[in-house]
């Protein structure tokens, strides 16, 4: 017997993950409650926003703001120093900012992960 083509998709849905499809490489990702598994249909579990004004460390306990610079572009800002992680990327839209368009910013050698404002007061005193 051979394994459904969806069968890691569908486990995670049956834990609870969200689940996305599109019909082809050119459609955009859209959520669904109840998918049907089709073979000729693309699933994936749904990737995480983030949005301006959200705060992340880096790997040294940096913190730095997600921050829109103009429409579709956001950055990386250091809280501390005001510098920015690097240039300002763009993006399909700044307030869903998705995992894939957030690495973009990283530097290979930083890694951030999402923080919350208490932790970052803590690291800014």
């Amino acid at each position: 017997m051979t394994r459904h083509k969806h069968a890691d998709t569908i486990i995670a849905w049956a834990n609870g993950e969200n689940i996305e499809y599109r019909w082809s490489d050119f459609d955009s990702w859209k959520q669904t409650k109840y998918p049907e598994w089709f073979d000729s249909t693309q699933y994936r579990i749904q990737e995480e926003i983030y949005h301006s004004g959200q705060v992340f460390l880096n790997n040294e306990d940096q913190p730095y703001i997600l921050t829109q610079t103009n429409p579709g572009k956001v950055c990386l800002v250091c809280l501390k120093t005001g510098n920015r992680l690097r240039e300002p990327i763009d993006v399909a839209r700044s307030r869903h900012v998705t995992q894939d368009e957030l690495k973009q910013m990283f530097k290979e050698r930083y890694e951030v992960r999402l923080s919350n404002w208490e932790t970052v007061k803590e690291n800014l005193s």
